[in-house]
């Protein structure tokens, strides 16, 4: 609801037809619960794997142990959205998102996913066209120390903390507070 509020502020539609998907590979600390090695990014801990809208609310979020991969993620992630948005028609996602991914969010939500790719002659960092979007996404995450690691011993708990932050970011934008 606090998305549909902060969207129809923004003058867009109430429901995204277009999401974007990433995850992000996050350490844990000392505290019990499921925990993977995420090879690519050299990272033991979780995955947060989440999708958003164009302005980069969140739309849904899955913790996941780091040692599953992006497609695993993703694929729950759809799930959970495809009961929540109705106007949704297009992903926009890396690499990680492509075959076996876009052949799925087809056949099962009639989603056509266009995956972003680095330009080939390009070196550094590089703002990518819709990506930067969701890596935004997560930086705004990164404002809440309770968000820096995974500090929780259920994923639940972890997802719990980044809905509260979401709805903290909302809020403010939707009742910005004045500057002295």
């Amino acid at each position: 609801m606090l998305r549909t509020q902060v969207r129809r502020a923004e003058g867009t539609e109430a429901d995204p037809s277009v999401g974007i998907i990433d995850s992000q590979s996050v350490k844990v600390t000392a505290i019990p619960g499921e925990r993977g090695f995420d090879a690519g990014k050299l990272v033991h801990g979780r995955k947060r794997s989440m999708m958003v809208d164009t302005l980069g609310l969140l739309l849904r979020v899955v913790v996941h142990p780091a040692d599953r991969s992006d497609l695993v993620g993703g694929k729950r992630v759809a799930a959970l959205v495809d009961g929540v948005s109705t106007r949704l028609t297009k992903l926009f996602g890396d690499q990680h998102y492509r075959g076996q991914f876009t052949e799925a969010m087809a056949r099962d939500y009639g989603w056509e996913v266009e995956t972003i790719r680095r330009p080939p002659a390009g070196t550094g960092f590089q703002v990518l066209p819709k990506r930067w979007i969701v890596e935004r996404t997560f930086g705004w995450l990164t404002w809440y120390r309770r968000l820096s690691k995974d500090y929780e011993q259920l994923v639940e708990m972890s997802e719990s903390f980044i809905h509260v932050a979401m709805i903290h970011l909302m809020l403010r934008r939707l009742h910005p507070t004045p500057t002295s």
